[in-house]
C-alpha cells in the first residue's frame, strides 16, 4: 500500500489511519472533493505532535536537495501552516508563509512576496488537488513564481504528477474514491460521514 512502511507505521500508531472494515454497521468516509472512499489518513493527528512533524519535515527536507533554489514555503489553511514554517526551517534561509480562505478561493494576506520570488508549496496531503490548487493561484495571483515541485507528507491521487508539478511525498497512499451514487459501501447500508469533526465516530467499532 506504501513505499514507506516505516512512516506508515509511527502514522498508524498515532491514530492517523483508518480503513473500513467491511462490515457495513461501520461508516465509510467523505472526501473533501464529496466523494466517496473506504480509507483515510488523518493529517491532524500527525501535526499535533511537534515531535513527530519536526521528523516529518526534516525528512521532506532531505528528499528535496536536488531543487531549485526556494526564498519562500508557503501551506495552505490550515492543515500545512506548521507543516510549511517546519520545512521552511530544514531548508534554511527560507522563509515560512500561508494562504487564508476568502470566499471559495484562497488569497496571500499577510506576506509581502516580491516579484518573481521562489515558492515551495507544502501540504499535508494532496488527494484531489483543490486545496493545493487554490493555494498555487494565490501565490502566483500575489507576484510568486511557484516550484515546479510540491512536497506533501501524503500523496493519495495515485500520481506521480499533479497539473505538470511534481509531486514530492513521505508516504504514497492511493485512495479508492467513488462517485456518492456508485459507492458500493453506500449500497451496502454504510453511512457516509466527514472524517473532520467525526474522526471518533469513524473509527469506533460497532
Amino acid at each position: 500500500m506504501t513505499k514507506h512502511p516505516e512512516w506508515f507505521s509511527l502514522f498508524s500508531s498515532l491514530g492517523a489511519y483508518w480503513k473500513h472494515s467491511g462490515n457495513p454497521a461501520d461508516p465509510h468516509v467523505i472526501l473533501t472533493s464529496g466523494k466517496h472512499s473506504d480509507a483515510y489518513l488523518n493529517c491532524t493527528k500527525i501535526i499535533q505532535h511537534p515531535a513527530v512533524l519536526d521528523q516529518v519535515a526534516a525528512a521532506l527536507a532531505d528528499k528535496t536537495p536536488a531543487l531549485p533554489a526556494r526564498d519562500w514555503v508557503f501551506g495552505s489553511p490550515f492543515g500545512s501552516i506548521t507543516l510549511a514554517e517546519r520545512l521552511a526551517h530544514h531548508l534554511r534561509h527560507c522563509r515560512a508563509g500561508f494562504t487564508e480562505p476568502d470566499g471559495e478561493r484562497f488569497m496571500v494576506s499577510r506576506f509581502e512576496l516580491d516579484p518573481k520570488v521562489a515558492v515551495l508549496v507544502a501540504d499535508d496531503v494532496l488527494t484531489t488537488g483543490g486545496t493545493t490548487q487554490k493555494t498555487v493561484d494565490a501565490i502566483v495571483l500575489a507576484g510568486g513564481a511557484v516550484l515546479n515541485h510540491l512536497v506533501v507528507i501524503a500523496n493519495r491521487s495515485g500520481l506521480p504528477t499533479f497539473n505538470g508539478y511534481q509531486i514530492v511525498s513521505l508516504i504514497d497512499l492511493p485512495l479508492v474514491k467513488w462517485e456518492p451514487d456508485n459507492c458500493p459501501l453506500c449500497q451496502q447500508g454504510s453511512k457516509a460521514i466527514k472524517a473532520k469533526g467525526n474522526w471518533a465516530q469513524l473509527t469506533a467499532k460497532v
